[in-house]
């Protein structure tokens, strides 16, 4: 009987490595020009929008696009513990923790905005969260099934960027902070994006390259 040939392994294992190295390369580069971009047009974007308040959105056009600083009212209702709006996410519990959450819930409730002239409100349910002031995890979970909460509570201090509606305002996000936190939010995610990015094109290429000598080195 034959011995297997050691240099077909070689030869799959290099092309193995090589087409790793081009995903990550090809996500890298993705990172790193892509991302950068679109955050760039949303600081441009938020940059030109000046803070609004309540009797400004009241008297505004229908449809126009605004930016609110204000707080959660004190009154707004808690969903879940004190959670106002959240996001509920699951993953199966391992070792290693290598599980990635996955949202299995999403609650968008109309707020109610305090404003530095008044208080206005959040009418639709389909915002984004890009963050949160809260996370709970559920130390109940079971069956290796961890739970985490992540959201807003009453009284934090948040940003809304959105259209004009009748009874308020029609939210794209609402996230903690202010216009400036928000901005500088967005610079440091640009910041890291370049490093992430760079950093996954530059493992990809190595991978690509050890495979291309393996493979020269088998010819």
């Amino acid at each position: 009987m034959g011995k297997p040939k050691r240099g077909g392994g070689l030869n799959v294992a290099a092309l193995i490595l090589g087409g790793v190295g081009a995903a990550l390369a090809a996500a890298g580069v993705i990172v790193f020009v892509q991302v950068p971009r679109s955050l760039d047009a949303q600081r441009a974007r938020i940059e030109g929008l000046a803070v609004s308040g309540a009797v400004a959105l009241d008297h505004a056009a229908a449809g126009r696009e605004v930016l609110l600083e204000g707080r959660i009212s004190t009154a707004q209702p808690a969903l879940f513990r004190d959670f106002v709006a959240y996001d509920r996410s699951e993953r199966r519990r391992t070792e290693n923790d290598t599980e990635s959450w996955s949202r299995k819930e999403r609650k968008r409730p109309s707020l109610l905005i305090d404003s530095a002239d008044g208080t206005t409100r959040v009418v639709n349910d389909t915002y984004e969260l890009p963050s949160s002031t809260a996370i709970w995890l559920d130390s109940r979970a079971t069956d290796y099934i961890e739970t985490q909460y992540k959201g807003l509570v009453a009284g934090d201090a948040v940003v809304i960027v959105g259209r004009t509606a009748p009874g308020g305002i029609d939210a794209e996000l609402v996230t903690p902070g202010t216009r400036q936190s928000y901005l500088s939010a967005l610079a440091e995610g640009r910041v890291v994006s370049f490093w992430l990015g760079g950093s996954l094109a530059g493992i990809g290429a190595v991978l690509i390259a050890i495979a291309a000598v393996v493979t020269l080195r088998r010819t």
